[in-house]
């Protein structure tokens, strides 16, 4: 189990959730958790049998899973589509958001792509972490401006393949698009096991070694509040 555990954690760092409080938020939002437990079973037998359940039980657990997804889905749109306000997000840096989304400061430091977290995306309305999660970070060991101009961070790409060499995972190629006006989309091929992984990672640079990060999960909301 404990094999599992600290796969399941570097595994995540995949995704960029590097810490331990990204266990709950991985959950939340399907950080590549089917994935990781096939990979953990498959690797080290640790998982049981899932419970048998009646075809009953199994088509009201569509049906609920399925009113959830369109439950948030239409929660999602109707905000990107609510009226807007401009609002300050970092340091005199301000934009037009749904008036009941702000970025709100971290209370604990943590880790995500790489970089340190200064704040990220709250709905005022639940009280709660947008459903899809947006943060603004800060340069740490990802060079987000070197990937963009130069297709590649050598000293990013050296640290993490070694970070992951114990489960054999190579960064392999780095696609940059631009999107919008200091916004991309990046896209990196990676590799474990000869399997192949493919991240995507969104970017709004706000000033020089600060940006807001997002990803295939939030990609609504980030192309809505810095797209095209």
């Amino acid at each position: 189990m404990r094999k599992f555990k600290i796969l399941f954690l570097m595994l995540l760092g995949i995704f960029g959730l590097n810490s331990c409080v990204a266990l709950g938020v991985a959950a939340g939002v399907g950080y590549a958790v089917p994935w990781v437990v096939a990979i953990s079973c498959s690797e080290f037998g640790v998982c049981s049998e899932p419970k048998s359940r009646t075809p009953k039980q199994i088509e009201r657990d569509e049906k609920l899973k399925l009113k959830k997804e369109i439950e948030e889905k239409n929660y999602i749109q109707n905000t990107i589509l609510s009226k807007r306000k401009n609002k300050e997000i970092f340091e005199n840096i301000s934009i037009l958001m749904p008036e009941k989304l702000e970025f709100r400061k971290v209370k604990e430091p943590r880790e995500y792509e790489y970089s340190n977290v200064i704040s990220e995306l709250y709905d005022k309305e639940k009280k709660n972490l947008f459903l899809q999660r947006l943060f603004i970070v800060e340069k740490d060991k990802k060079d987000f401006e070197k990937i963009i101009n130069d297709g590649k961070d050598e000293k990013y790409k050296e640290y993490y393949e070694k970070e992951k060499a114990e489960y054999k995972l190579r960064l392999l190629s780095t696609d940059v698009e631009k999107i919008g006006e200091n916004v991309y989309k990046i896209t990196e091929k990676l590799e474990m096991s000869n399997e192949p992984i493919v991240k995507i990672t969104y970017v709004k640079i706000l000033k020089e070694g600060v940006y807001v990060i997002g990803n295939e999960n939030s990609k609504d909301i980030f192309l809505a509040l810095f797209g095209k």
